[in-house]
């Protein structure tokens, strides 16, 4: 079975939240705990929680995603910077296991010194993780802009050595920005390859399924709907085809304008993935 879904608003309360689980027909679904540029955390009503709990276990949906703010970047230069992101990340574990999130997502964040970078970023998990409780932490690979690290592939493998239970999120904007052409069958063959062989493909959990408004290798970051970027439809046919991210959940993060764009990109997912690779 199919499992695709949309990001989705909170800012509305969860009533709100399952209308459109419910209108969309999803069976996956991602949210932000609070705004993503900020840092006030969003109190829950605990009745309404147990009605979401009680829903997704009823609509058999899964996962159930969180995502953490833009904000959050534990292997900055700024040791401020880094503590506070570690203080947030913390609350939102709390609030995710509070609501029955299955994954929550930490971007890699951005340092001028990618080793320096990435030993902070270790260094950093290693102080939240204790704190998951049935909920496992995602770490999703970058574009690769200005700073930010974990465009290459090698970026997750080294993290995931050393951070006992970490799992991946694979985005197909900012492969494809990195220089991955996830369009191509081989390209695919060869990242699955890659991940197996370093730290298996079991770790790879969710897919961020998002056209790309740039070129191939471009190491910028911004999101199109299915099709219409530069991956384009027969790009999209290609990666859906491939047995790896059939088993995968998807999730789409593509522009909104208004919610039509989500049913819109919905079905052009549930197309693309009926069609064959040619």
């Amino acid at each position: 079975m199919l499992r695709l879904g949309v990001h989705l608003s909170i800012a509305r309360g969860i009533n709100h939240l399952i209308e459109e689980i419910e209108k969309f027909g999803i069976n996956t679904f991602q949210i932000f705990l609070r705004n993503p540029r900020g840092y006030n955390c969003r109190r829950f009503n605990p009745k309404e929680v147990e009605v979401l709990k009680g829903f997704i276990r009823d609509r058999d949906i899964y996962p159930f995603v969180a995502h953490a703010g833009y904000v959050v970047n534990i292997c900055s230069h700024s040791k401020s910077v880094r503590d506070n992101s570690i203080k947030l990340v913390q609350e939102d574990l709390k609030i995710a296991c509070l609501l029955g999130a299955n994954y929550y997502i930490i971007h890699f964040g951005s340092h001028p010194d990618k080793r320096t970078g990435l030993r902070f970023l270790c260094e950093g998990l290693k102080k939240i993780t204790h704190l998951t409780s049935g909920l496992q932490i995602l770490l999703e690979n970058t574009a690769g802009e200005g700073n930010k690290l974990g465009a290459e592939l090698e970026d997750l493998f080294w993290i995931a050595n050393r951070i006992r239970g970490i799992g991946v999120c694979l985005d197909t904007a900012h492969l494809f920005s990195a220089g991955y052409d996830i369009g191509k069958r081989n390209i695919v063959d060869e990242i699955f390859r890659k991940i197996e062989e370093n730290i298996g493909k079991d770790k790879v959990r969710l897919i961020h399924l998002n056209d790309s408004c740039f070129p191939l290798g471009a190491r910028r970051d911004r999101h199109d709907h299915i099709g219409e970027g530069y991956i384009g439809e027969q790009g999209f046919r290609n990666f859906l085809s491939h047995p790896e991210v059939r088993k995968i959940p998807l999730i789409l993060e593509t522009p909104k304008r208004n919610e039509k764009d989500d049913i819109t990109n919905i079905n052009r997912v549930k197309y693309l993935a009926s069609r064959r690779e040619v």
